[in-house]
């Protein structure tokens, strides 16, 4: 099995504590040796930066450690593996079984609300362990809801674990969907993106895969120099950009609420030599990641676009975009 973004392939064995600490080590050794090549290529672009190089090194082992929460997660505690979003006061009206994954929720209802999901068909690229997937087939009335990854675990898990109408998993990549062309009225794609080898690519997927008046609703965060080529991708993908949300604060708030949670799960699931490679992935207080969101050197935005009703368009098909600071 293969993790966007890397090359490594991983056993579909349950793994020892020492046969987990080897593959960390060899996988970090790796991306010391793959950072120069991509430094070279990233540099050859004339578009080098400190800040790319950086999200280029995090984005191998972020993949890594998508693939031991569902080797390590045995009873189902991890649902969402996303940093969440507060500070609306919004009341969900969540059934008790999930209130604790609030904050998740809450990221999940702030992205796909922009738009009705009610009677549509909507495809998650990137689902995870499908809470997500889940939360919007059971609240929010769609259609149908189909749930993509490329980690096969993750899949598996999902199939195992959830039970709903017009809810259904499958294995895929984001780069090459296997979906035909107009297939859905709406892609939700959630914390997930940072980790794909060629965002163009994607961003074509999603394209083709929507049918005309669709709607693409993104959330991804991007270090530094990395939100403003975002923002060109995006721009350039053939969408529409109706609106624009910069929520770091939002999810500081909901990373911060949260720690004792998140910490608790590292604590309770992960052997502890890989406590603080876990609480990295988790995002909680003190580390790189949660000081990057603090600090806004790494910035999470949201997006919603929409694919034209006629490629030729006209001023009532490129509405304005709306951007919140």
């Amino acid at each position: 099995m293969k993790i966007a973004g890397t090359s490594s392939s991983l056993p579909e064995k349950v793994l020892t504590n020492h046969e987990l600490e080897k593959m960390i080590k060899t996988t970090d050794a790796r991306i010391v040796e793959r950072t120069g090549i991509r430094e070279r290529r990233i540099a050859d672009a004339k578009t080098a930066t400190s800040d790319l190089v950086a999200d280029a090194l995090l984005n191998p082992l972020m993949g890594i450690w998508y693939w031991l929460v569902s080797k390590l997660d045995k009873d189902a505690q991890v649902t969402f593996l996303n940093y969440g979003y507060a500070g609306d006061g919004m009341e969900l009206g969540l059934r008790e079984e999930d209130k604790a994954n609030e904050y998740s929720i809450r990221l999940y209802h702030h992205v796909v609300s922009a738009v009705s999901l009610k009677g549509l068909d909507v495809l998650e690229v990137g689902c995870g362990r499908g809470g997500g997937a889940s939360y919007i087939a059971r609240y929010l009335e769609p259609g149908s809801v189909t749930g993509i990854d490329v980690c096969r675990e993750a899949i598996k898990f999902c199939k195992k674990h959830y039970s709903v109408n017009g809810l259904s998993f499958s294995h895929g990549d984001a780069l090459k969907s296997p979906f035909g062309n107009d297939s859905f009225d709406v892609v939700i794609n959630v914390e997930s993106s940072h980790r794909y080898a060629d965002m163009n690519r994607f961003l074509r997927e999603v394209r083709r895969v929507l049918r005309p008046g669709g709607h693409f609703l993104f959330a991804d965060f991007r270090y530094g120099k990395a939100v403003d080529l975002l923002r060109r991708q995006l721009s350039d993908s053939g969408l529409v950009i109706t609106r624009e949300q910069r929520i770091t604060s939002n999810v500081v708030r909901a990373l911060s609420s949260d720690d004792e949670r998140r910490s608790s799960l590292v604590k309770e699931l992960v052997p502890r030599f890989l406590h603080k490679p876990a609480e990295e992935f988790a995002g909680t207080k003190g580390t790189g990641l949660y000081e990057s969101l603090v600090t806004g050197k790494r910035e999470y935005l949201c997006f919603v676009l929409q694919r034209r009703y006629a490629e030729s368009g006209d001023a009532s098909e490129s509405p304005e975009t709306e951007r919140d600071s």
